[in-house]
């Protein structure tokens, strides 16, 4: 008697799909206490496995596997609920072979809510303990909010005074960090949330960076060495 082999009748790469989505959904359900808890187990048997000299690696590669699925849900679950709100305060830094620091605070959105208004706002050095003297931890200090430097030729023409205006608002897209999920292999937008777009920093100059949010009471290394 001869066999029949039926065909797939919603095709290979549909049926891939729907595993896929199922595979997503079983993940999206565990709790984000469990999944912290995984990590941490994975961690410790990791190191211990670090200790066997006989292993070449510390884990299988389903093993790894099972480790990237708990750290994309993990960071998934963990900045699901994360928005900009106003007053926030960001911060980026440039240099080469220093760390310069610009601040910024969140004054609005587009209608969109795409796109966050901000302005750029001065900080607070805090600490010098540990580091050099061209060195410092700052913070920001939202009621600062920066003046604008213009040439004042009544004055003379090489003057550069002081505006009592302060400078202009920013309009910068609301972004988020990026990981690879590794069952859909493919890159999703989970992560910390972001800002980008073209701000000052070295008084007038403007360039396209990315601003990293950063609380009022936290601090962030600076240093100046060139």
């Amino acid at each position: 008697m001869k066999t029949t082999i039926q065909e797939n009748p919603l095709g290979d790469d549909l049926t891939v799909k729907i595993a896929k989505e199922q595979c997503v959904k079983v993940w999206d359900s565990i709790p984000l206490e469990e999944l912290q808890q995984m990590d941490k187990k994975m961690s410790v048997l990791c190191e211990e496995r670090r200790k066997d000299k006989s292993r070449d690696y510390p884990l299988t590669e389903q093993e790894r596997n099972t480790w990237d699925k708990i750290r994309f849900f993990t960071t998934k679950r963990e900045h699901e609920n994360d928005k900009v709100n106003l007053n926030d305060c960001f911060h980026t830094s440039w240099g080469y072979d220093q760390t310069n620091i610009e601040m910024y605070k969140v004054v609005g959105f587009t209608k969109s809510g795409k796109s966050a208004i901000i302005r750029q706002i001065g900080m607070k050095s805090i600490s010098k303990e540990g580091f050099s003297s061209m060195s410092d931890h700052v913070m920001p200090d939202p009621d600062c909010e920066l003046k604008r430097k213009i040439w004042d030729e009544t004055k003379n023409p090489s003057y550069q005074g002081e505006s009592k205006e302060n400078k202009p608002d920013l309009k910068v897209r609301i972004d988020r960090s990026s990981s690879w999920n590794p069952i859909t292999k493919q890159h999703e937008t989970i992560g910390e949330i972001n800002l980008r777009g073209s701000v000052y920093y070295a008084d007038e100059s403007k360039h396209l960076q990315n601003l990293y949010a950063i609380k009022k009471d936290e601090s962030t290394y600076r240093s100046w060495y060139a």
